[in-house]
């Protein structure tokens, strides 16, 4: 591949700003002189391998990025590589560059960002976090049959129509369920009545469950505050 030194130095000098840094600055950092800096930013000389390495871990970016390849025109070749090995979203990611990054736009602008990274990573290898991560998820679907999701689901699963007859057949005075005598409901008419007797199981015990998983889970974040801060 051909590199562009002209472009690389644009690409330098668009992070180096990012950063609110002069060249003399950044120079200072790299442990070069800011002449230096402005050869590179005008494209006068080729950025050495290890410069290019220190200046990706303070522009926290990619090397590709920096040296303008194709693949990285907008930054985002590792982060579509950690989205689809990690399923997190692009609002995630944002979030943690925010805790972690070292730019102006970022939380720890420079001192704080090692003590944020230090933090976090910290907090990510907790075991207790695992557990909160489990209790989230019972919580999660409790809480979406509290607010009718679980219906929502029914109805795209079923129809509509089926779910009204089988409401219709749930609310009537007949016990379809227990009755010997009560007309026999074809099978599908059943089915339908079953889910809705589940569902309405369901709906009747979730906001009791909502409330004591929300008590569990404050204890549990206690107890990672604990592991963290002993």
């Amino acid at each position: 591949m051909i590199y562009n030194t002209e472009e690389i130095g644009k690409r330098i000098r668009e992070e180096r700003l990012k950063l609110g840094l002069t060249q003399s600055e950044l120079g200072e950092i790299l442990f070069v002189k800011g002449k230096q800096i402005s050869n590179y930013e005008n494209g006068k000389l080729f950025v050495p391998i290890e410069m290019l390495v220190n200046m990706c871990k303070l522009f926290d970016c990619e090397m590709g990025y920096l040296l303008c390849e194709p693949d990285y025109s907008d930054g985002t070749r590792l982060e579509t590589k950690t989205i689809e090995s990690t399923g997190l979203t692009k609002e995630s990611l944002a979030n943690i560059r925010k805790i972690t990054g070292v730019g102006e736009e970022y939380i720890g602008f420079r001192r704080l960002s090692e003590d944020y990274r230090r933090i976090l990573n910290r907090l990510l290898s907790s075991e207790e976090l695992v557990s909160i991560m489990i209790s989230l998820q019972e919580l999660d679907d409790r809480y979406a049959v509290m607010k009718g999701r679980e219906w929502e689901r029914a109805e795209k699963e079923i129809g509509k129509e089926r779910l009204n007859r089988a409401y219709k057949n749930y609310a009537s005075d007949i016990d379809y369920q227990h009755d010997p005598e009560a007309p026999q409901l074809s099978k599908e008419e059943t089915d339908d009545y079953l889910l809705f007797d589940e569902l309405a199981e369901k709906q009747g015990s979730a906001e009791y469950s909502v409330k004591v998983l929300r008590y569990e889970l404050w204890k549990e974040f206690n107890c990672l505050l604990n592991e963290l801060y002993p």
